[in-house]
């Protein structure tokens, strides 16, 4: 007799890809990471007040040191605490992004579901009918629903990878995942998103918001409606 045996390929669920993507040595390098910014964030609060807090004017000397002028800012006065929280955070930044590409880069088939090549092509308004890179050869490009579930996923991953753990992010909502109206909120929104994909044809976000959905000084590529309708328009 033959015996024939069937086997199920596991589902590739978050919370799988998260334990094969989220290691603890990642987590790890991320905690030290933190520290490193927290301490900076303590130090330009000594020297500069808080970032959006009142302004404490410096004067750039020789050498690119800055040092503290008291009292208030003379009129036009080019440098503010915001210019200096930016000015010697990004120096920290630089530092921490290449550490974290060389040891901990993230990796390639995530960092394609968040560029999608669309920096190859951006035009002066930012925006790209379609991303360069293509998540499927079906259907002029768009992703079936059953590939498109598990990149999605991974694209939840990579969001997740890329804010260095998903809590502040999930807090940011309103309301909050402990209120009573989260599940509530979380379901219909859900419920929405499903209906028009179901559908099919256009699908149409309203959004109201301040500068970063409005993309202000010139950054529109950069606001959050531009980037939800570019990870979105493969799917």
């Amino acid at each position: 007799a033959t015996t024939t045996t069937t086997t199920t390929a596991p589902a590739v669920t978050f919370d799988s890809l998260l334990r094969t993507y989220v290691t603890p040595q990642r987590e790890a390098f991320w905690a030290r990471q933190r520290e490193r910014r927290t301490a900076q964030k303590a130090e330009l609060q000594m020297k500069y007040g808080s970032y959006m807090g009142a302004l404490k004017c410096v004067e750039l000397q020789d050498g690119g040191h800055y040092k503290k002028i008291d009292g208030a800012c003379p009129p036009n006065h080019p440098w503010d605490n915001k210019t200096n929280w930016v000015v010697e955070r990004r120096q920290l930044c630089d530092e921490l992004v290449a550490e974290r590409d060389r040891v901990f880069p993230t990796p390639p088939e995530l960092e394609r579901l968040i560029t999608l090549g669309y920096n190859e092509t951006v035009d002066e308004s930012g925006h790209v009918p379609r991303p360069v890179t293509q998540l499927s050869d079906a259907d002029g490009g768009k992703v079936p629903l059953a590939d498109a579930q598990v990149l999605l996923r991974k694209l939840r991953v990579a969001l997740h990878m890329y804010y260095e753990g998903a809590d502040w992010l999930r807090d940011a909502m309103r309301p909050n995942r402990n209120d009573a109206e989260y599940d509530e909120m979380m379901a219909a929104v859900a419920a929405r998103f499903a209906k028009r994909i179901e559908a099919g044809g256009d699908f149409v976000l309203g959004v109201v918001g301040d500068s970063t959905a409005a993309g202000a000084d010139n950054c529109y590529y950069d606001s959050w409606p531009s980037h939800v309708e570019r990870l979105l328009t493969p799917y």
